[in-house]
């Protein structure tokens, strides 16, 4: 059985920040997540909301963007498209990074 001078229970933002300090303090670390590592914050709340905001500013600048001199005909969205682009975009490797575009 494995030994650790702390257990932390949770990895969300206050988890696995605990859990980092106290291994920079020299202390052996076990961290306990029952799901995703990040927490709510990250991979339901707060990540993932800011792109479903994003989504819904740019389709509202696309919607005026003959105002600024910009054809931009028939412009629409596709709601799951969103969904699912909001629920990847806290995981590393689902974006194309600018080299892949």
């Amino acid at each position: 059985m494995n030994e650790f001078d702390v257990v932390v229970i949770g990895g969300g933002p206050g988890g696995y920040a605990a859990g980092i300090r106290a291994s920079q303090l020299g202390l052996t670390v076990a961290l306990v997540e029952r799901e995703a590592l990040g927490g709510t914050c990250l991979n339901w709340g707060c990540i993932p909301t800011k792109s479903l905001l994003h989504s819904a500013e740019l389709y509202t600048q696309m919607r005026s963007a003959e105002d600024f001199g910009i054809q931009a005909k028939s412009v629409g969205f596709d709601l799951s498209k969103i969904v699912q682009t909001s629920r990847g975009s806290a995981e590393p490797g689902d974006r194309a990074t600018d080299e892949e575009k």
